[in-house]
């Protein structure tokens, strides 16, 4: 093959045309779940995060209460198997992690060269 042939220049063309049809599409579709995004999904990360902050008071709270609980008691109850069990339940509430979910801000929009670089292919050799 020499170069390219008028009816593989004509597909070339119909093909380029076909593939910034489709990275409109994708932009479009991205602008909307973008929308959605600041307005469904972040909507309801900030419900999940106040939830997330009564949880975490709650623990808190078992927490100093098992303390309190466990200060109240003798040494050597501390060191007893018992107060072994009870400091590590006491630690089991302490690791419990609630830590709030970050918003999200959008979805970038994916680099879509293919057709300025399949539009640039040369025809024919050098």
């Amino acid at each position: 093959m020499k170069r390219l042939s008028k009816d593989q220049k004509q597909q070339r063309a119909d093909l380029v045309t076909r593939l910034n049809d489709a990275a409109e599409a994708v932009r479009a579709a991205l602008a909307a779940v973008n929308a959605e995004i600041a307005g469904k999904l972040n909507s309801a990360i900030e419900n999940y995060n106040l939830v997330a902050s009564v949880v975490e008071a709650f623990r808190d709270e078992i927490v100093s209460e098992m303390e309190y609980y466990a200060s109240d008691r003798s040494d050597r109850w501390q060191k007893s198997e018992r107060g072994q069990r009870h400091e590590a339940w006491k630690q089991e509430w302490e690791g419990l992690d609630v830590t709030a979910l970050d918003a999200i801000d959008k979805i970038d929009e994916p680099e879509m060269a293919h057709a300025n670089e399949f539009e640039s292919m040369r025809s024919q050799p050098g």
